[in-house]
C-alpha cells in the first residue's frame, strides 16, 4: 500500500507545530509576575549591614515580605514593603541580629485579599565575629516607597513604654496595633507599616499606664507618613503625625509607576500633619522609661506560614503536545479511510 504525499505534509505540519509549542517561551500572563533576588548570591556568605536587591512585582500586589528560614524553627521577618520593585532595592538586611548559620530567603507575595504565595530565594550563611546578636538592627530594615492606590503609614514607639494604637475611619477601616517599648542602649524605635485607603483618619495612641492620646488626620494617596509616639514625658509632642519623602528608588528600578523623588535642597524632610481633637497633657510628668530588649522584628498581620505555588507550566506545555498528537492521528486516521491512500 502506498502512502498519499499528503500523508507526508500533515505529519510535517504536526511536527512543527509540536516544536513551536515547546520552543516559545511563556504567554505573557504567566511572565507577569517577576520575584527574584540578586543580593546576596546564592551559597553566599554575609556580615553586617547588606542591601537585598531584586524584583518583587506580580498581579493584584498589595506588598511584599521578606524572610529568612532556618534549618528548624519559625521563619524570621527581614522586611515588608508596599509598593512593587523591579531590578532595586528590596530591603536594608543588618545581619547582626540574627544568630550566625545557614538559611534559606523567602519572598512572601501578598495580594490585596491577603492571601499570599511563596519565593523560595537563594541560601545564604550569616557569620559575623559576635558573641551574640545584637538586640536592634542599625537601621530600619523596610524601604518606605511611594504608594500607588493608598496612603503608606510608619508607626514608630519611641518611648519607653508599649504602645497601643488604633484608628478608625468614617469608610469603615479599622485597626489596632501594639509596639514594643523602645529600649534605653538604642536609637531604633520599634516600627510597624501598614496602609490606609484615603479618608480621614481618628483613634487613640496609649502608653502602657499613660493617659490615651485622642488624634485626627487626613491620609492621601501617594503620600507618606511617620506617625511617632514619644510618651507622656515629652509634652506636646507626646503624638506627632509628619508628612515625609518617600524612599528614593534605585536607578534600575522600574517598579513604580511615578520617578524616583530627589531630594530638595533647603526643604525639610518631615512635615507636620495639623491635629484635630488632639489631647496633649501639658504638665505630665516625665514616662519612665524601662529597660525593654525589642527584637529586630515586625509583627505581620499574616501568619509566617504558607506554601509556594510551583510553575504549572511544563505540564500545560505536555498537555498541549498530546492533544496535537491525537487531534493529528484522527486527521490521518480520516485521510486513510477517504481514500488518501491507494
Amino acid at each position: 500500500m502506498k502512502s498519499h504525499p499528503l500523508q507526508y505534509v500533515s505529519l510535517i505540519v504536526l511536527a512543527v507545530i509540536v516544536s513551536v509549542s515547546f520552543g516559545q517561551p511563556a504567554p505573557a500572563a504567566a511572565q507577569e509576575g517577576s520575584v527574584f533576588i540578586t543580593t546576596p548570591a546564592n551559597g553566599s556568605t554575609v556580615t553586617g549591614l547588606v542591601t537585598v536587591t531584586g524584583a518583587a512585582a506580580f498581579p493584584d500586589f498589595l506588598k511584599y515580605e521578606i524572610f529568612l528560614k532556618p534549618g528548624k524553627g519559625d521563619l524570621l521577618w527581614v522586611a515588608t514593603t508596599y509598593a512593587p520593585v523591579v531590578n532595586g532595592n528590596l530591603a536594608r538586611f543588618d545581619t547582626r541580629t540574627y544568630q550566625n548559620g545557614t538559611y534559606q530567603m523567602i519572598i512572601r507575595q501578598v495580594n490585596s485579599n491577603s492571601n499570599y504565595t511563596e519565593w523560595v530565594g537563594p541560601t545564604i550563611t550569616i557569620d559575623n565575629e559576635l558573641g551574640a546578636p545584637l538586640p536592634y538592627p542599625e537601621i530600619e530594615p523596610s524601604y518606605l516607597y511611594m504608594p500607588e492606590k493608598y496612603a503608606l503609614v510608619r508607626l514608630k514607639n519611641c518611648s519607653g513604654v508599649d504602645l497601643e494604637f488604633d484608628y478608625a475611619s468614617a469608610q469603615g477601616s479599622a485597626d489596632a496595633l501594639k509596639l514594643k517599648a523602645k529600649g534605653q542602649d538604642t536609637t531604633y524605635c520599634p516600627f510597624e507599616d501598614f496602609v490606609l485607603i484615603p479618608g480621614e483618619y481618628r483613634g487613640t495612641a496609649t502608653g502602657s499606664g499613660e493617659k490615651a492620646y485622642t488624634y485626627s488626620f487626613q491620609a492621601e494617596v501617594g503620600k507618606v507618613y511617620e506617625l511617632i509616639y514619644n510618651g507622656e514625658g515629652a509634652g506636646r509632642n507626646q503624638f506627632m503625625v509628619n508628612y515625609i519623602q518617600p524612599d528614593k528608588r534605585a536607578s534600575t528600578d522600574t517598579g513604580g509607576t511615578q520617578s524616583p523623588v530627589e531630594a530638595v535642597a533647603a526643604a525639610p524632610t518631615q512635615t507636620p500633619v495639623p491635629l484635630a481633637d488632639s489631647v496633649a497633657p501639658a504638665d505630665a510628668e516625665p514616662a519612665s522609661v524601662a529597660p525593654v530588649e525589642v527584637p529586630a522584628q515586625s509583627n505581620s498581620v499574616l501568619p509566617v506560614t504558607g506554601q509556594g505555588e510551583p510553575s504549572g507550566l511544563p505540564f500545560v506545555l505536555i498537555g498541549v503536545a498530546v492533544l496535537l498528537f491525537v487531534v493529528g492521528g484522527g486527521v490521518l486516521l480520516v485521510m486513510w479511510r477517504s481514500g488518501f491512500s491507494v
